[in-house]
């Protein structure tokens, strides 16, 4: 029942956002393995519980630069699959990192699939760029993708960074 609440309210959260940024550029911006090094703390941080190892997380400083550089008048979206619990632990770390996060732009989902639902409703009244990895599985050697919503997401016209553009970039020189 409250799983089903909070997902209500995040639904409400995004509504909000989309009357606020109609018709004006979004970038929706994943957190795991997008904006942070997140397989690589599930390796290194096995003694952490998943709330420290969260708040722990490194930001990937070429993402970052590169979301200020590229995209500094689009009104930010953070969309991330994580657990309901981590909401203010989320929103801090996304502060410390130097992010401007708001009540109103932050919105947690159960999984991948759940994303869609935001992209689809967002890009029927604004101009939105995507970037998002959509893999999981890296810490076990074998990087796995959410191949029905990746499909869907490059079915979708926006532009979309995916795992493969967030790795170069990542590489590339600050």
């Amino acid at each position: 029942m409250i799983k089903m609440l909070l997902a209500f309210i995040f639904r409400a959260i995004a509504l909000t956002f989309m009357i606020r940024v109609r018709y004006r550029d979004v970038l929706i911006l994943d957190i795991d393995n997008t904006l942070a090094h997140t397989w690589e703390s599930i390796s290194d941080a096995k003694d952490l519980s998943t709330r420290e190892r969260l708040k722990s997380l490194k930001v990937k400083k070429r993402i970052l630069k590169y979301v200020r550089t590229k995209y500094p008048r689009h009104n930010i979206l953070y969309l991330t699959a994580r657990s309901y619990r981590y909401y203010f632990l989320t929103k801090h770390w996304l502060r410390d990192v130097g992010m401007n996060v708001k009540y109103t732009n932050l919105i947690l989902v159960k999984n991948a699939n759940k994303k869609l639902w935001y992209i689809e409703t967002l890009n029927k009244y604004s101009s939105v760029v995507f970037m998002d990895d959509l893999s999981y599985n890296h810490e076990h050697g074998e990087v796995l993708y959410y191949d029905n919503v990746k499909e869907a997401v490059k079915n979708m016209d926006i532009i979309y960074y995916d795992f493969q553009k967030i790795t170069k970039i990542s590489e590339q020189e600050l």
